[in-house]
């Protein structure tokens, strides 16, 4: 699983990074192409959320089972963080979903 989501979060990167390498759309109106690639974005960040959660996921699953009766590694800033931060992640992809919407 951390494969899978570490190749998600790979290919996300891409497609936010370049998304018309991932994505030629050659036939396109200007105004078409830049609907279609705010939208492959707002998508593909949507995507790369998706990705994250699956790692903190199974990051949590494996340091539950490490932690055992001894819950002191979970309290730990370093194994909470990445739980803390999907909040903020999370909010900022629905903002971008709902402001790329009502443009469109």
């Amino acid at each position: 699983m951390l494969l899978v989501s570490g190749s998600g979060m790979v290919m996300s990167g891409l497609t936010i990074y370049d998304p018309l390498a991932i994505y030629p759309m050659p036939n396109l109106t200007g105004i078409e192409l830049q609907r279609f690639l705010g939208w492959r974005v707002v998508f593909s960040q949507f995507l790369l959320l998706l990705s994250l959660l699956t790692w903190v996921s199974v990051r949590h699953a494996i340091g539950v089972l490490l932690a055992k009766a001894d819950r002191s590694l979970l309290k730990r800033l370093s194994f909470l963080g990445p739980v803390l931060l999907m909040l903020p992640l999370s909010l900022f992809v629905a903002w971008q979903g709902y402001k790329f919407n009502k443009h469109c």
